[in-house]
């Protein structure tokens, strides 16, 4: 891969790896904020694999990409500390969905222009993730909020 492909794919991971940190703290926030149920256990989930994306990412800076060889996981950034509450659960599932669309539509837009890079698989893998979180949240949207 020539140093400027290299550079930009390092910026491009670097910036989804702190969205993927930033992301997993709120659904955790999200979880601890629901009672047990089927919602908790999907909120719970799509932490886990945002955190599991977070590592990803990490283990591709750090293995792939020779510059980043030092790279460690993020710490989730609030512009400003946000406190959930319940009555909001309906904007924050909207947020969510929004937010994995595009987050799918960063890693397909980003996937053509490496195509000889071999980290291809896990991009793949975070751009599958975020289209099964964006599911889910709808899932989550309509279970909660029928009709």
């Amino acid at each position: 891969m020539n140093e400027d492909l290299n550079a930009n794919l390092t910026e491009l991971l670097e910036i989804a790896a702190q969205e993927e940190a930033n992301w997993a703290s709120r659904y955790q926030a999200l979880s601890d904020l629901v009672p047990e149920g089927e919602t908790k256990d999907v909120l719970y989930t799509i932490y886990l694999d945002k955190v599991q994306n977070n590592r990803r990412m990490v283990d591709l800076l750090q293995k792939e990409i020779p510059n980043a060889s030092s790279y460690t996981s993020p710490t989730p950034l609030f512009e400003k500390e946000e406190t959930y509450t319940l009555e909001n659960l309906k904007q924050y599932l909207q947020e969510n969905i929004w937010h994995e669309v595009e987050s799918a539509r960063f890693y397909a837009s980003i996937l053509p222009l490496f195509p000889d890079y071999s980290g291809t698989p896990q991009l793949t893998q975070l751009l599958e993730g975020a289209q099964n979180a964006a599911i889910l949240n709808q899932y989550l949207f309509s279970l909660s909020f029928p009709g």
